[in-house]
């Protein structure tokens, strides 16, 4: 006969006999107590992963940003180097 145990709303439904059910759980909760180390260390590392992740993401979003304004800021001063070569019509002929 199949026994388990479910959370519900108004508190909890067991199907087969209680006794059962309430030694499936205690088995179940020793198995689920002798993984909480192994899981957490898995989720700590993990986390380190993700916010290392998340850094570099941010860092790459700064970095595209900073090159783009360190070109345009080339090409301004480019284009203002090359006007100030050429001059005016007027310049050029005095």
């Amino acid at each position: 006969m199949k026994v388990g145990f479910k959370k519900t709303k108004k508190g909890f439904e067991y199907t087969g006999d209680l006794n059962d059910c309430i030694y499936y759980a205690e088995k179940r909760l020793i198995q689920l107590e002798q993984n909480l180390p192994y899981v957490t260390k898995r989720f700590l590392e993990e986390q380190k992963r993700y916010d290392t992740l998340k850094r570099s993401i941010e860092n790459c979003k700064r970095f595209i940003i900073v090159a783009k304004k360190e070109i345009q800021e080339r090409l301004f001063d480019i284009e203002e180097n090359e006007n100030k070569g050429k001059g005016t019509e007027n310049e050029r002929n005095n």
